[in-house]
């Protein structure tokens, strides 16, 4: 596969930071009518940007008016990613259908959104990002999207209790690419298994699992046959709390080209992670396992 250039000047972009200080709480906020056009709306021009802080690769969008603003745009495209932040006092943030070509986006301490359904006409994207989001609950597919270029990463969401939103992705990064992310999910408490990902066949750079005590299984990556690193790191100081204590989900996994590492999971069966090293194909570069059981299978 081949980083189209829009993307790859996108890439730092999709996970950067958004920082500043929030407006004053306004309940009950809704998003505006233009942002919900359907694609068939959609007019053939980039999106332009109007906030002081916007840039060559970023767009932000901190209040419900700076949506407005945008949407009534309607335009097919973009070449800047694009990043919600705060406009608290809303609960579902939705829309951008009308936009087909874009390199990525972001949604980062959005207080109260509860909600996000976005960006149905977009088939691929370097990246995205949903991190610091506390209410933050559902997520629905990128109904279009199959081609994650570079990554995405789910972090510090406690809520959300899937991964929906990757629902029709095929391939995330690529084998042997030029940039490492893949997909990172950190600290999303509510994540018990990797449902959403059933059509996910390859992933690129790294597959990170960190700090997902309440992880039980890898259910759900069905068609997962390759990736580049797997990782599952739990931190040294909480081993007690972690639940993963299967790797079941991973039946079709045939390559790992780089690194295997499962840390810290006692109640994972070290035979069971051996089990999955004697499925594969040809052994990984590396496998490090630390701190799992030493209970037999059965």
């Amino acid at each position: 596969m081949v980083l189209h250039g829009v993307g790859t000047i996108a890439i730092a972009a999709a996970f950067v930071l958004i920082t500043g200080c929030g407006p004053e709480l306004i309940d009950g906020q809704e998003i505006p009518d233009s942002c919900l056009s359907e694609s068939s709306e959609s007019v053939d021009c980039d999106l332009e940007s109007f906030g002081e802080n916007d840039d060559q690769r970023t767009i932000y969008y901190r209040s419900v008016s700076d949506l407005e603003r945008a949407c009534e745009q309607r335009c097919s495209r973009t070449t800047r990613s694009l990043h919600f932040s705060k406009m608290e006092g809303l609960t579902t943030l939705q829309g951008f259908h009308f936009v087909q070509e874009m390199p990525g986006f972001g949604v980062r301490s959005l207080r109260d959104v509860e909600v996000i359904d976005l960006f149905h006409g977009v088939d691929s994207m370097t990246g995205f990002f949903i991190k610091e989001n506390p209410e933050l609950e559902i997520i629905e597919p990128l109904a279009s999207l199959e081609i994650l270029e570079y990554g995405a990463n789910f972090e510090d969401n406690p809520k959300i209790k899937d991964l929906r939103a990757l629902s029709n992705v095929r391939q995330i990064g690529e084998i042997g690419g030029e940039y490492e992310p893949g997909l990172k999910l950190s600290n999303n408490s509510s994540l018990v298994d990797m449902t959403g990902l059933e059509k996910v066949e390859v992933i690129g750079g790294r597959f990170q699992i960190r700090d997902q005590y309440k992880l039980e299984s890898m259910r759900g990556l069905d068609s997962l046959g390759e990736v580049e690193t797997l990782a599952i790191v739990n931190s040294d100081d909480d081993p007690e709390y972690v639940k993963l204590n299967s790797l079941a989900g991973l039946e079709s996994l045939r390559r790992i080209h780089g690194a295997l590492v499962i840390q810290n999971a006692p109640n994972l069966r070290r035979c069971e992670a051996e089990a999955l090293v004697a499925q594969l194909e040809e052994p990984p570069e590396e496998v490090i396992l630390v701190n799992l059981s030493d209970e037999p299978c059965d």
